[in-house]
This record gives structure tokens, C-alpha cells and sequence, in this order.
């Protein structure tokens, strides 16, 4: 899509958001459906991908 990105050290992070933001953003939560399917049986139907979607 064309967009840049810039990495930036926790310092400049808490300078520019505030600690409890920045705190949010360090997270590296990954997530996954899986239990979901297992426990609730849960089938997720799509007909359009994402960018579809958001067009």
C-alpha cells in the first residue's frame, strides 16, 4: 500500500504517547481462534478478504 514505517526506542515512545500507551503498544500478544473452534464449535465463513471488505 505504500506506507513507510519507522521503529522507535521506548523513550521516544513515553515521550510521545505516555507510559501506559506505550506499555500497550511494546506487547506482543499473538492470538488464535483455535480455542474458539474447539470449545464453541466455531466455523468463521467469509466471502470477502479483508481489504474487500474494508473497500
Amino acid at each position: 500500500m505504500g506506507y513507510k514505517t519507522k521503529g522507535i526506542d521506548s523513550h521516544e515512545a513515553i515521550a510521545k504517547w505516555g507510559v501506559e500507551i506505550a506499555a500497550f503498544f511494546s506487547i506482543n500478544n499473538q492470538i488464535s481462534a483455535n480455542k474458539a473452534r474447539q470449545q464453541l464449535d466455531w466455523k468463521p465463513q467469509t466471502a470477502l478478504s479483508l481489504l474487500e471488505d474494508i473497500a
